[in-house]
């Protein structure tokens, strides 16, 4: 992620601080359809396999929050 990328999620985040409470990869989602949304050339691509495990799916989630 470039510095650029994070200033931008931060900004959204800030606006839309309820979206820290969701799973990190709908938060991702939702960040790209609201930076889309403002205007930024941004692309969310998803690989088949998956460059890495996704703990929801493999039962290895440990929840942040307890």
């Amino acid at each position: 992620m470039s510095n650029s990328l994070v200033v931008q999620f931060h900004k959204v985040l800030t606006r839309k601080p309820w979206l820290r409470l969701i799973g990190v990869d709908w938060m991702m989602n939702a960040l790209f359809v609201n930076l889309e949304r403002d205007g930024a050339d941004c692309a969310c691509m998803h690989a088949e396999p998956t460059f890495f495990k996704h703990g929801s799916t493999t039962g290895e989630y440990v929840p942040w929050a307890r």
